[in-house]
């Protein structure tokens, strides 16, 4: 509930004062920032605050990208359907380090974590974790659209 209440407040006196959603590439930043610096006044929070930042941005990019009208024939094909799918899984191993840097091992462990991955067998658990996170993100996609949605909101 707590994480609730924070979550609200947020969106009630930072996210919505900032301009909400019309200013969402730029805002996130701040409301990220305070966050962060409200756990705690720790440079690996702020990494992960704005870590966050850094990959949320060019989803919202993209995502503004392909509402243009241009777009419209392409969201209903099933190439959209798996190419959503395959960033989606990818974003979930991204936000997975992220918060491992946030709040277990900081940018220390991150380094660590890529030695182990380009030198031992985490290429191919980095793989099968995608390869899931891909398959989950397609099941979410299915339960949407079976909660009613025309479309869903990638």
């Amino acid at each position: 509930m707590w994480h609730r209440a924070f979550n609200q407040w947020l969106v009630r006196y930072l996210f919505i004062p900032l301009g909400g959603a019309q200013y969402k590439v730029y805002n996130i930043w701040v409301v990220f920032g305070f966050v962060a610096i409200w756990h705690d006044l720790k440079l690996h929070l702020l990494v992960w605050g704005w870590g966050m930042c850094l990959f949320i941005v060019p989803e919202l990019l993209a995502k503004a990208a392909m509402r243009s009208s241009r777009f419209a024939a392409f969201r209903k094909t099933c190439l959209y359907n798996w190419l959503c799918a395959v960033t989606g899984g990818l974003y979930i191993i991204i936000m997975m380090l992220a918060n491992l840097v946030g709040f277990s091992f900081g940018l220390p462990g991150l380094y660590t974590i890529w030695e182990e991955v380009v030198h031992g067998e985490g290429v191919s658990l980095l793989l099968q974790t995608w390869l899931l996170g891909t398959f989950v993100t397609l099941l979410m996609f299915a339960i949407r659209r079976d909660e009613g949605e025309a479309e869903p909101k990638y």
